[in-house]
């Protein structure tokens, strides 16, 4: 096999693979080294550039290279001697195998991965799975979102420390599969296995026994694979989601129990400590965390049986795609400590290399727990050995795990029978740090940070765990993809990335599949890019999606039908639109291939009308009371005269016969027919047995009606003679001069009365018109005079006349803005007024004074906004007497009980806005107080269950506490916010449990000065005393100096304006 000089094209019947044919087999590695491709675009254009020229060259190439091959050693250092495709069609979930067989085993090549790209433009790269000299196995796991076809770009490896790269199509290589999609070419129902006769004539100097040798090197590799022989090329490849994927192993579990000593279990402290460590690890972005148990069970195929116990758990971590894998466990045997064993550097140094790291950043996070350290340690066989060589790992779980592909590792946490470590196992909180110091070392060795989201404002940001943000890129979280512009905001609704439209819902998530958006359906590729200008089959069905994107429906693509559904009819044809003759009528299809029946069709400028049947219609055609002609041709006629069977008609431009009418000086009766010889009549004013007639433009005399003649109007009877003098129409009188035109807008005499007539002719009746009264029927009354409404003086005094004429008497009355008093004698009332148990005062002008204090011989008195006299009450901080005299020396006071006026977020408002940092003592030992909120909370709730005032209470204890920065004798830890029992000269006063029972006892003392009532709840005050009971009832007489009995919470004299001031500020935070 390593002597091929052309790929073998060929599918094995034995395991159903692809071998891709390599137009030239002489190339070396290092030939194609200069043809590597980093963009899509670049690879685009030069697969454009391929296919343009592949043709012509074919015939040429072939030649040329069946010459070499005769004339021409065997080249095998650095040659690419075929690449094969497993599945040529994958149906999801399921893993694609691609073979690549290089040189002949002895190069020198340290990595190596292969390029393919989906049919969006999505670039995939899988590392080396698995290696048999020559032969080098890829494996990519698919799933239902990675659906599409796939395209073989390039092989790349790194030989001696450089990196080559051979361009797969430039060397004749077309490979191609697909995922729950066939690609381009892919027969389904074609056989497994090529005939001979393809065999031969796609072969080129390869006999039968290079045949089978190729198949037997591809079956041996893939079956080696499946059974973990081959050693994995690289333990950092992350899984396809982008995720570094860690598999926690809690070891032993349902009939193995592990070791056991001093009342524990191993195996329940191994699940504990991994499910600590699970919920830790998952808060790191890009790591997806899996446990081979998450119960007591057991993992081998049998009881006892170690062996499959080992290989199920390391078979499980291999599905999953692990890349490391942490074996929990807990030790015995007399030591004392932590020690992890990670896999010696044999067979594959990388795999060695990651355990060491890992197992050492794990060790280091577990000694900070006060653990003895042990070590990192590696143990290692001294008879099996590896493939290579070299001998083997001790421990089973490190050894599998090599041979699966990934890293495993064995962290012993503690000695279970040593006396000290087992008093650490048995506390809970030390398992979950244990846990939490695992899933530490396993975020450091990965450098993965503690991603997260952050709102500002509207809108999100994800935050890298460093203070900076993703910017301009794609985001995968937990399978949902994300995206961030420039300035790190998370995208919705429509978002253009290089030439590809994606949406993303509300909550940013990158949509997929079919969208139902505004009456318009859209399909996005599993990448996310909306499809569009094209066609797209979709679960065997065919789309099409306009430039837009938006799903084409019912109608016509090209020659091309899709239903309602947006689906291609496949078998409809295209109907050609227009005049089809059927059984010798005329019909006229339309674009959608139905009939045009029931209705109107404009048609090049004329109309024609079909009937139910869908015919084409002619002749006379009535329609919802009017009638249409139609020509022979089904034109229908308009805007002109026609004749029709020795009768002349016209019709007009929306097709309307015309009947009983005059069309210009020509006359159509009732019927349409023009009436010949019948002449246009001269419209105007006829004289007929000495009356006057007006003969309209149709020829018809005017009757019962009203007619406007020049500029007047005129009404004509029921035998259409023009009336005079009275008439009454419609509850309404008018007068028509001996002209016959009607009076309007003026006053007129008539029989020796005069009467007026608005400018519709109305007459007036009872109403004023100016100055001037007419009565009931019209007639003005000459002696009746309008009265003027105002102010009158009589006999020195004012009186007010109303528009009914009569003087204002024993009413208030609103006169602009000003409102008066008019007594029984019709005067002005001014000075005091007493009605209905009020007083009033009217100033000199005779106002009422409203809304304000006043002045009365020398007495101050305050009057509401109705006019009101106060009595007995406050003003603001004012108070007036029975009397309503103003007590200049009576000052209001502020009460210590009652309902409060405020709210416990009002109060943290006002905290906040002062800007104090809340106490972080309390949020350390309270339970109840962790915010300044909850702080405020207790408070309104003390004080409402004692009847005390939230504010007042509140505002003492930012006086007493400095806004709870403490700092006299009293500190912070007594929970005592009123300096209680605090006497000065260090003096600490009291103590109390809790911030609430602190508040309960400042709240009660409050209560014992203040009332006389008992309290609601159990006493706490230590300084309750029935001496001071109802001693200060004010927030004033709290201060010594301002209490008449002498007593009082402060000596100070500022004390209590220190409190109000306190609760005026409270009171503006709203």
């Amino acid at each position: 096999m390593k002597n091929l000089n052309r790929v073998i094209a060929v599918l094995l019947a034995t395991v159903m693979f692809c071998l891709m044919p390599v137009a030239d087999m002489t190339v070396k590695a290092e030939d194609t080294s200069d043809t590597s491709i980093t963009e899509n675009d670049s690879y685009q254009t030069e697969k454009s550039e391929i296919e343009e020229n592949v043709e012509a060259d074919s015939s040429q190439e072939e030649s040329q290279s069946e010459q070499e091959v005769d004339s021409q050693e065997v080249v095998s250092d650095g040659l690419l001697n075929y690449v094969g495709i497993d599945k040529p069609y994958l149906t999801s979930p399921d893993t694609q195998k691609i073979v690549v067989s290089y040189g002949d085993g002895t190069e020198a090549i340290s990595e190596a991965k292969i390029i393919y790209q989906k049919a969006d433009g999505t670039i995939v790269e899988d590392a080396i799975s698995s290696r048999q000299e020559e032969i080098f196995l890829f494996e990519h796991s698919f799933s239902s979102e990675d659906k599409g076809t796939y395209t073989l770009l390039r092989f790349v490896y790194v030989e001696d420390g450089i990196e080559q790269t051979i361009e797969l199509q430039d060397i004749g290589v077309e490979a191609m599969f697909g995922v729950d999609e066939e690609y381009p070419g892919y027969n389904s129902d074609s056989s497994d296995v090529i005939s001979q006769e393809e065999i031969d004539t796609s072969v080129v100097s390869v006999d039968s026994d290079e045949v089978a040798t190729a198949q037997e090197e591809i079956a041996d590799a893939i079956d080696n694979t499946e059974d973990g022989g081959i050693a994995a090329y690289s333990s950092e490849e992350q899984t396809k989601n982008g995720n570094i994927v860690v598999v926690l192993d809690p070891g032993h579990g349902g009939s193995d129990g592990g070791a056991v000593a001093n009342g524990l279990q191993e195996k329940d402290l191994n699940l504990k400590i991994a499910k600590y460590c699970k919920e830790e690890l998952e808060q790191y972005s890009g790591v997806t965390v899996y446990m081979t148990r998450e119960g007591d069970s057991y993992l081998g195929d049998r009881v006892g049986d170690a062996a499959s116990d080992l290989a199920n758990r390391v078979s499980k971590a291999k599905e999953w795609g692990a890349d490391l894998l942490v074996s929990i466990h807990i030790n015995s045997g007399g030591g004392q400590g932590v020690e992890v064993y990670y896999p010696n550097s044999n067979y594959n140094a990388t795999i060695g290399k990651n355990g060491e790291d890992s197992a050492q950043q794990i060790l280091d996070e577990l000694v900070k727990l006060g653990l003895k350290s042990r070590g990192i340690k590696i143990r290692t066989v001294s008879y099996d050995k590896y493939p290579d060589g070299s001998l083997e790992d001790w421990y089973g779980i490190i050894r599998r795990s090599k041979y699966a592909g990934f890293t495993g590792i064995i962290v012993e946490h503690a000695f279970i029978d040593n006396v000290n470590d087992a008093v650490k196992l048995k506390d809970e909180s030390f398992l979950k740090q244990c846990g939490i110091a695992d899933a530490t070392g396993i975020a450091k060795h990965y450098g993965l940070s503690k991603e997260h989201w952050e709102q500002v404002g509207s809108q999100w940001k994800y935050n890298n765990g460093d203070g900076t943000y993703k910017t301009s890129q794609w985001l995968l979280l937990k399978g949902v993809w994300y995206y961030f512009d420039s300035k790190g905001i998370m995208q919705t609704g429509w978002t253009k990335v290089g030439d590809a439209t994606y949406y993303m819902n509300t909550s940013g998530a990158m949509q997929t599949g079919w969208l139902h958006l505004d009456d318009t359906w859209y399909y996005f590729e599993t990448s996310g890019a909306r499809v569009t200008g094209c066609w797209k089959w979709i679960n065997s069905k065919c789309y099409y999606f306009d430039v837009n994107g938006c799903m084409a429906a019912d109608t016509w693509i090209g020659d091309y039908y899709v239903d309602a559904n947006g689906a291609w009819i496949a078998g409809k044809q295209r109907v050609t639109p227009g005049w089809k003759s059927v059984s010798g009528r005329w019909k006229y299809l339309e674009s959608n291939g139905e009939y045009v029946k029931s209705r109107w069709l404009l048609v090049k400028n004329s109309w024609y009308h079909f009937d139910a049947n869908g015919y084409m219609q002619t002749g006379w055609l009535s329609l919802n009371s009017k009638w249409y002609y139609f020509e022979s041709s089904g034109a229908m006629v308009t805007d002109r005269w026609r004749w029709i069977n020795g009768k002349c008609y016209y019709f007009d431009n929306n097709g309307y016969m015309a009947a009983n009418t005059w069309i210009g000086d020509y006359y159509v009766d009732s019927n349409g027919a023009w009436v010949k010889g019948k002449q246009k009549p001269t419209s105007g004013w006829k004289k007929i047995s000495g009356r006057w007639k007006y003969v309209e433009s149709n020829g018809n005399y005017a009757q019962s009606k009203w007619l406007q003649v020049g500029s007047s109007w005129y009404h004509f009877d029921a035998n259409g003679y023009m009336q005079t003098g009275w008439l009454s129409l419609n509850n309404k009188w008018y007068y028509l001069e001996s002209s016959g035109a009607m009076v309007t807008d003026r006053w007129r005499w008539i029989n020796s009365k005069c009467y007026y007539f608005d400018n519709n002719g109305y007459m007036a009746a009872d109403t004023w018109i100016g100055d001037y009264y007419v009565d009931a029927s019209g007639a003005w009354i000459s002696d009746k005079q309008k009265v003027v409404p105002g102010w009158k003086e009589i006999s020195g005094r004012k009186k007010y006349m109303e528009e009914s004429g009569e003087y204002a008497k024993s009413k208030w009355l609103q006169i602009g803005t000003g409102k008066y008093y008019f007594d029984a004698d019709e005067y002005m009332h001014t000075g005091w007024l007493a009605l209905d148990d009020e007083w009033y005062y009217l100033a000199s002008d005779g106002v009422m004074v409203s809304d304000r204090w006043c002045w009365i011989n020398n007495v101050c008195y305050y009057f509401y906004s109705n006019g009101r006299m106060a009595a007995d009450t406050w003003i603001g901080d004012y108070y007036v007497d029975a009397n309503g005299a103003w007590i200049a020396d009576k000052k209001k006071l502020t009460d210590i009980m009652g309902s409060s006026s405020v709210t416990a977020s009002q109060l943290a408002k006002f905290y906040k806005t002062m800007n104090k940092q809340y106490p972080s003592y309390y949020s350390k030992n309270d339970e109840e107080a962790k915010t300044i909120e909850d702080f405020c909370k207790i408070y309104v709730e003390e004080c409402k269950s004692e009847g005390v005032r939230a504010e007042v209470a509140f505002a003492q204890a930012m006086v007493e506490t400095g806004y709870l920065s403490f700092g006299g004798d009293v500190d912070i830890s007594q929970y005592n916010f009123a300096g209680m029992g605090a006497t000065g000269n260090g003096v600490k006063g009291n103590s109390f449990s809790t911030v609430r029972i602190g508040v309960r006892a400042q709240v009660q003392h409050l209560k014992c000065y203040a009332s006389t009532e008992e309290l609601n709840g159990t006493c706490v005050d230590p300084r309750w005393g029935k001496w001071l009971r109802g001693t200060a009832p004010y927030v004033e007489w709290l201060s010594i100096p301002n209490n008449p009995n002498g007593t009082g919470w402060a000596s100070s004299a500022t004390y209590a304006n220190s409190i109000k001031s306190i609760m005026e500020s409270i009171n503006k935070c709203k």
